[in-house]
């Protein structure tokens, strides 16, 4: 079972529905084009082709899977527990960081996105502001005072 908001699993319903239909059909048009360039055992376009294929058939075989699995989980508004949803202004040594907890699937680190499986989103789950944590990351011990959640 897949925990999963959902803004989240709306956002992988319409990947599928992209990668099933337009993607699709653009391997399909890659693969014809190939195809008319004749021999086949020396093409590099069109072992790309298949290439790009057999991609984009396991990512909608893996969709599938997550979505018939997906458990929805209500996206948290307001200073209470953090949970999926929340958005979390967090202090260390090294300053202040604003993360949104999210399922695997949301993750995205350039929009400070981590699941909340992530050694930090486990020590964060169900913990409130002005609550103290502390993880093990890959540059030793880091703490954390909880200044915030929405």
């Amino acid at each position: 079972m897949t925990h999963i908001t959902k803004k989240e699993l709306e956002k992988l319903k319409k990947e599928l529905e992209t990668r099933t239909t337009k993607t699709r059909q653009e391997i399909a048009e890659m693969m014809r084009t190939a195809k008319d360039q004749g021999d086949l055992s020396e093409n590099a376009e069109y072992f790309e082709a298949r290439e790009n294929q057999w991609e984009n058939d396991n990512r909608i075989n893996e969709l599938q899977q997550i979505i018939s699995e997906a458990e929805i989980v209500e996206e948290r508004r307001g200073g209470g527990k953090i949970d999926v949803g929340s958005t979390v202004k967090l202090k260390s040594a090294s300053g202040i960081v604003v993360f949104t907890i999210v399922s695997p699937e949301g993750v995205d680190l350039d929009k400070k996105m981590i699941s909340f499986q992530s050694p930090l989103g486990q020590a964060l789950m169900g913990k409130k502001t002005s609550d103290e944590i502390e993880i093990t990351a890959p540059k030793g011990k880091i703490k954390y005072k909880i200044i915030e959640v929405k």
